[in-house]
């Protein structure tokens, strides 16, 4: 087994970037690739989300912000090889728990609070969509990834 996941990592380093991804998803053994993978669609995403934090509109994080992570999960739990359905996205939201559903609704409003300040709201809120986005990348990764 250990000869199958280090050739497999092999394949998915050397393969250019445009096919990484999809190699990761059919190369079951290559498990570390596959969250090196996650981690840079999650950076990825955070990238955007701070930047999204950074628009001075109320309001606006949160009509971008929910696609753009639902998309990231959802990349994540088809990298994983897993079918995306509905038990899967139960078993998932199940993993996050109240504290994670709490805790994204306190983010939203934290953002929106703080975009009314002129200026240092912008910044408080990019922090809190960046940080807000990376934790919920993290916990995909977890539960798709590293079982």
């Amino acid at each position: 087994g250990y000869g199958l996941e280090a050739l497999s990592e092999a394949m998915i380093l050397a393969l250019p970037e445009e096919a990484r991804f999809e190699a990761a998803r059919a190369l079951m053994r290559a498990q570390e690739g596959r969250v090196r993978i996650g981690n840079e669609i999650v950076q990825a995403c955070t990238a955007v989300s701070v930047t999204v934090g950074l628009t001075p509109i109320p309001f606006s994080d949160m009509v971008l912000l929910g696609p753009l992570q639902a998309m990231m999960v959802s990349s994540l739990a088809y990298l994983s090889g897993r079918s995306w359905g509905k038990k899967t996205v139960a078993e998932w939201l199940g993993s996050l728990g109240v504290v994670g559903a709490l805790g994204m609704g306190l983010r939203f409003s934290a953002q929106t609070i703080a975009k009314l300040v002129p200026g240092a709201g912008n910044v408080v809120s990019a922090g809190v969509a960046g940080a807000g986005t990376t934790a919920m990348g993290q916990s995909a990764i977890k539960y798709f990834l590293r079982r």
